[in-house]
């Protein structure tokens, strides 16, 4: 006996409104549209932070993970180490999954670099390659936000001018060009 279920397919008039209606609610400012908030951690800095505060305040939504609602997903993994070519790789398997699992689009994930790539803190320096891995994430279509959770005591001593910013580099940190 022949089964006589019609095949599923995949109206994709509707796909495309879902994604519209995405889009603009992003665009607006809207963050409750994100589901997803991929956080990218410094290799370099996780052999000495386990990531718990970044954690905590994207629980609590305080620092750079206010206005997120409640349900999102936090997903954190490195950058994989200089130069941080690993993140474009992982952001992309994110956005697969949370297509495949979640049938979510890349407009609803949100990608953080966390304080120990983005500003200087008492683990190391602000990352050299900050600006290379932003550039990637938005040359594949993800929106970035640079920062995540920011410890007080870092943000007193950069106000104060302890930290010191790489200032002779030229065309990158390993360049010796002129």
């Amino acid at each position: 006996m022949k089964d006589k279920t019609p095949p599923i397919t995949r109206d994709s008039s509707l796909e495309e409104q879902k994604k519209s209606k995405v889009e603009t609610e992003l665009q607006s400012g809207k963050v409750d549209a994100v589901r997803v908030v991929a956080v990218v951690q410094c290799a370099i800095a996780l052999e000495r932070c386990s990531g718990f505060s970044c954690a905590r305040a994207f629980h609590n939504r305080t620092h750079h993970f206010r206005g997120y609602a409640d349900g999102v997903l936090y997903v954190p993994f490195s950058c994989g180490g200089c130069p941080g070519r690993r993140v474009s790789r992982l952001a992309a398997h994110v956005a697969r999954m949370a297509s495949k699992k979640e049938n979510l689009h890349k407009e609803q994930i949100r990608v953080h670099l966390t304080g120990c790539v983005v500003t200087d803190n008492a683990h190391y320096p602000a990352c050299p390659f900050k600006d290379y891995m932003v550039a990637i994430l938005e040359q594949n279509g993800f929106a970035v936000v640079e920062g995540g959770y920011e410890a007080e005591k870092s943000a007193q001593r950069r106000s104060e001018g302890y930290y010191k910013a790489y200032t002779k580099l030229k065309s990158g940190p390993c360049s010796r060009r002129p």
